[in-house]
């Protein structure tokens, strides 16, 4: 009976990190579809210090769905 109490422990343990994996492995494949539909490579809106280090592109694209509008050089 004690063998079952520390599996469960130990079961108990360790669910929320598995559940923080399956839900960080969620979370970058919907970046690879945003990089995919915009035809953009991950930096064009990432600092590249991580997941969630957006520069002012991703940050306007997390608000507003869209890419910004392209401002034209004079």
């Amino acid at each position: 009976m004690k063998h079952r109490t520390k599996v469960f422990r130990l079961f108990l343990a360790a669910s929320p990190a598995l559940a923080a994996v399956l839900f960080w492995n969620a979370t970058a494949a919907a970046t690879t579809e945003m990089a995919q539909k915009e035809k953009k490579e991950c930096t064009f809106c990432h600092t590249g210090k991580g997941l969630y280090s957006l520069n002012n592109t991703g940050k306007y694209y997390k608000e507003h769905k869209k890419l910004p509008p392209q401002t034209k050089k004079k």
